[in-house]
């Protein structure tokens, strides 16, 4: 395996544990900016609320109008 472009973890314990604690590092890493990603979604997204309500009372008004 020595020209292969794996890396081969089954000979070398430390090799296997520096792979994990990086792989649990950016997965930590991932899921905070997941979360952070998400907050501003719904924090963006609830500004639409108001508008949203809006529109629903004049879609409402204009269906009673018009029937």
């Amino acid at each position: 395996m020595r020209n292969s472009r794996y890396i081969e973890l089954g000979t070398v314990k430390n090799g296997r544990k520096a792979v994990s604690t990086d792989h649990q590092e950016t997965t930590y890493e991932y899921q905070r900016t997941q979360s952070g990603l998400v907050r501003e979604v719904v924090s963006i997204t609830s500004t639409y609320t108001p508008v949203l309500e809006n529109l629903d009372h004049i879609i409402t008004h204009l269906d009673v109008i018009l029937r």
